[in-house]
């Protein structure tokens, strides 16, 4: 399940890298727009650029960990 979501705020650096404490960040800081792919092995990968407002979402496992977990993971993060 591939989903593409909106965001209140802007992505930033540390917002990238709190989402990835627990998994496998790749941050290509020298693109002309930074972009990233997050990877938690199980339950998501996320991929995006810093500071757009959307990013996409792919569930690895849907029966496991939903999107509004990670919605409501996201939300206590910011």
């Amino acid at each position: 399940m591939i989903s593409e979501l909106r965001l209140s705020e802007k992505i930033t650096k540390e917002l990238i890298f709190l989402l990835g404490k627990d998994g496998d960040v790749q941050y290509f800081a020298h693109f002309a727009r930074p972009f990233f792919e997050i990877r938690i092995p199980g339950y998501y990968d996320v991929k995006g650029i810093e500071g757009n407002k959307t990013t996409w979402v792919h569930l690895k496992n849907p029966g496991r960990y939903s999107l509004e977990a990670f919605i409501e993971n996201l939300e206590n993060m910011i």
